[in-house]
């Protein structure tokens, strides 16, 4: 055998293990939750996304089981559901209530606490979108601040200054708009991402009206 079809035959191996320990990983996964199928494939989902977004998976995947579920549930159907421990269920859950992210429930001659979401769907995009923006834009936007303060010490530092400025300038009309857009109503929230290209057929009709109002007012330098 040549040293090339040796070298082959180890990555190979190699990556035969690795798949074998994804698939057990997955496998163990699978089996220690205690949900229907469709359910499953969406808490598993929910949970990787989760991690995407900022927040921990098991976070994730007990907000996933609560959005889904019909009614309220206790801790302990939570761990029972998910094959996680009573101890990690309970400080997934203190962070979700700090993000305001479930509610608490109580039911009649029950002295456990049942959590379930809040019925508004967005509630959850403005709580990410304001945890990403306190993780990634805000400490973007203060190193930013900070570099542009310097003096520049060469032409190459000038030139990353103006690019860097540009960056900056875009982000903080970003952040504004953000601010001003969190503000709405979920209604009006969803009214204005429904409209879509219609939007700009209105800025496209405005700038129109106002060239056309341009071009009707007199010049002073025409009159006697």
């Amino acid at each position: 055998m040549t040293q090339a079809s040796l070298a082959d035959c180890r990555r190979n191996a190699k990556v035969d293990i690795v798949i074998s320990e994804i698939s057990e990983i997955t496998d163990a996964t699978e089996t220690t939750m205690n949900l229907p199928p469709l359910v499953q494939s969406f808490v598993l989902h929910f949970g990787e996304m989760g991690s995407r977004w900022g927040i921990n998976r098991t976070v994730g995947q007990i907000y996933a089981l609560l959005f889904v579920s019909p009614e309220p549930i206790c801790a302990e159907e939570i761990a029972e559901s998910l094959g996680i421990s009573r101890s990690n269920v309970s400080m997934s859950l203190r962070e979700l209530q700090a993000w305001n992210l479930v509610i608490l429930k109580h039911k009649p001659d029950d002295r456990r606490d049942f959590f379930t979401t809040p019925d508004d769907v967005w509630h959850i995009l403005r709580t990410l979108a304001e945890e990403r923006k306190k993780r990634e834009v805000d400490p973007t936007l203060s190193v930013l601040r900070e570099i542009l303060m310097q003096r520049p010490a060469s032409d190459a530092e000038r030139h990353a200054q103006e690019r860097m400025s540009e960056m900056h300038t875009l982000i903080e009309q970003l952040t504004h708009w953000y601010e001003d857009v969190k503000q709405l109503e979920t209604e009006r929230l969803a009214t204005l991402l429904s409209l879509g290209a219609k939007v700009t057929k209105l800025l496209e009709a405005k700038d129109r009206v106002v060239s056309l109002g341009r071009s009707r007012r007199p010049n002073p330098a025409n009159k006697s």
